[in-house]
């Protein structure tokens, strides 16, 4: 890695305390982006954002909960252990930013800065490019950039990008280590048991966003490649693709994940396996959503075993990514 350089991993953060004010707040922040929240009217968007925040913290807070560790949300665990690591296996340091919530991509800058960083790569640790999180990440970065430049461009629909000191990867949906450790986390379930299918689930999001970037694309890519991989150890014909998380009107990327694992269960299937590849950590939307909802869903249909893959985490194959992430800019 180039001297002096900052590498940062931007996630979407969590909130930092487990009580429904810092849940609320959390949520307000969120909802309240406008690449989030697709509402010209700023006013219109910040009372719903408010009003949302306010009926959804409860049920968000109990969840949050749920999947704590010591005490707080698992990725900030997660994020820990990583940077404890990376610097142990190749002495140095690198970063974590929260795109909302406490430790800001202002707040990391400032960190790095002081730690004598003299230019920036950023990493919105995303696989699939999306226009709600990854261009919102981008828009950030490029304020930071433009408080000390009036003008400057940088083409988010470009994998790679590196320009003034500031670098940026806007997706890594199918670089062969991440390809890789995904399919060692699922070959790992299969060695353990037998599945009858496999589910692969990704973040849903509105088409008409989806539109916006490469990300229904690169989530499709990212499962050929899966499925590819995955050929010797389990049959393509019982792997599918699926979508989670939809919610509200409109048209949203389908098929939606609970109405596979029905279909399947009426089927016959009894046995069901769920990697959830698009989320770096594990959190609420994969461990209560697919753990907990999916499964009671899946179980109440007919099935009667379900496994959800643990997703890559603060493994020894997310380390190995990060340090293939970065290598591959330099």
């Amino acid at each position: 890695m180039r001297k002096n350089r900052a590498v940062i991993f931007v996630t979407l953060g969590a909130p930092e305390y487990l009580n429904r004010a810092s849940a609320r707040k959390f949520l307000l922040e969120f909802l309240s982006d406008e690449k989030v929240l697709p509402i010209p009217n700023i006013l219109l968007r910040r009372f719903l954002a408010w009003r949302i925040s306010c009926k959804r913290a409860q049920k968000y807070l109990e969840n949050l909960e749920f999947t704590a560790i010591d005490g707080k949300a698992p990725l900030f665990f997660y994020e820990q252990n990583l940077q404890k690591k990376f610097l142990e296996k190749t002495g140095l340091k690198i970063y974590f930013a929260h795109r909302y919530g406490t430790g800001s991509v202002r707040e990391t800058v400032t960190v790095a800065l002081k730690d004598g960083a003299k230019d920036f790569f950023f990493v919105p640790f995303f696989p699939q490019k999306s226009y709600a999180m990854t261009s919102s990440i981008l828009s950030e970065i490029l304020h930071l950039v433009r408080l000390n430049k009036d003008s400057l461009f940088i083409p988010p629909l470009k994998t790679f990008i590196y320009e003034d000191a500031v670098g940026f990867c806007a997706s890594y949906a199918n670089l062969p280590e991440y390809i890789d450790a995904v399919c060692a986390s699922i070959k790992e379930a299969l060695a353990k048991n037998s599945f009858d299918a496999l589910l692969i689930s990704f973040h849903s999001m509105p088409k008409r966003q989806a539109l916006l970037t490469d990300y229904e694309y690169e989530c499709e890519e990212s499962f050929s490649l899966i499925k590819e991989k995955l050929k010797d150890v389990f049959s393509e014909d019982k792997i599918f693709l699926t979508y989670q998380s939809a919610m509200g009107k409109g048209e949203w990327l389908a098929p939606k994940v609970k109405d596979v694992a029905q279909n399947l269960a009426k089927c016959g299937v009894k046995k069901l396996l769920v990697s959830s590849p698009g989320f770096a950590f594990d959190c609420t939307e994969t461990l209560v959503e697919l753990g907990e909802e999916l499964k009671e869903v899946f179980l109440n249909s007919g099935g009667e075993y379900f496994k959800l893959c643990a997703c890559l985490n603060d493994s020894d194959s997310q380390l190995l990514l990060m340090q293939a992430i970065i290598n591959s800019v330099e």
